[in-house]
């Protein structure tokens, strides 16, 4: 659906919190990440939410 609305787009940002599969120190969701990055030819930040 992004790449319909944005087709120039070469950055992605990605908010999620900081806990369970997605958190800052998981190695497998940053490997999937980067194949990603890498598939798409993106720029991807991730901004992660301290946990309340």
């Amino acid at each position: 659906m992004g790449r319909v609305r944005y087709p120039d787009a070469n950055r992605l940002m990605i908010m999620a919190d900081s806990d369970g599969s997605n958190g800052s120190r998981v190695n497998m969701w940053k490997m999937e990440l980067l194949k990603l990055a890498n598939e798409f030819n993106l720029i991807i930040t991730v901004c992660h939410f301290p946990l309340a």
